[in-house]
């Protein structure tokens, strides 16, 4: 059924759960409809995709006047899932 992959699949798979994860991350608190503030969009993206691990880091930052920092810092934030 499957012919042998170049792994391209888990690099996309990666990749789309690192962007609903950060898409969830931002619109946190925002209703339907409305446009997410840019005080609650990441400024800078970092992904790292661990394939024999099937795990993806998305590392982001927020831009430094930002209501939304974590713990009021301007440091990265960073989330690790499965994929």
């Amino acid at each position: 059924m499957m012919d042998d992959q170049s792994g391209s699949d888990y690099w996309a798979s990666a990749t789309t759960v690192a962007l609903k994860r950060m898409i969830d991350t931002e619109s946190n608190g925002v209703k339907p409809g409305e446009n997410i503030p840019e005080a609650a969009r990441a400024c800078v993206i970092n992904v790292k995709i661990y394939t024999p691990e099937s795990k993806v880091e998305l590392r982001y930052r927020r831009p430094k006047h930002s209501p939304h920092l974590k713990h009021g810092s301007d440091e990265w934030e960073s989330d690790i899932m499965s994929y």
